[in-house]
């Protein structure tokens, strides 16, 4: 059982030299390796959390829009974009935001209702 041991614990030292981190892979390369996030996966499944320890980068998937920060009219939540930004910090991992609207479906509800669009297209 001890040289069974020692074997393996020198073939795992072994592999670890010559097996480089796909993210090494690509920063040599000047590129970054990442992956789009969902927070509600973040703070209940640790093999989805395990799975991003060779990321480099992640974004969001919709936390960050608008309909997710702003469900209603002056409520604002942030405790989807407080879940990815805080994995992120703990794990030094690069966060990339994206636009916080890019179609009508990301919309809140409630700015969708017509004359408050009007009115807001005046402010």
């Amino acid at each position: 059982m001890k040289y069974l041991l020692i074997l393996l614990l020198a073939v795992s030292a072994f592999a670890e030299s010559i097996i480089s981190p796909i993210t090494t892979k690509f920063s040599e390369a000047n590129k970054y390796f990442g992956a789009a996030v969902k927070s509600s996966l973040l703070s209940t499944d640790t093999n989805y959390r395990n799975c991003l320890k060779d990321v480099a980068i992640i974004t969001p998937e919709f936390e960050f829009k608008w309909i997710k920060i702003e469900p209603n009219r002056g409520t604002y939540d942030f405790v989807a974009t407080d879940t990815i930004v805080n994995f992120c910090r703990n794990n030094n991992i690069l966060l990339r935001g994206h636009s916080i609207m890019s179609s009508d479906e990301v919309l809140p509800l409630w700015l969708r209702d017509t004359s408050l669009s009007l009115s807001l297209i005046h402010i």
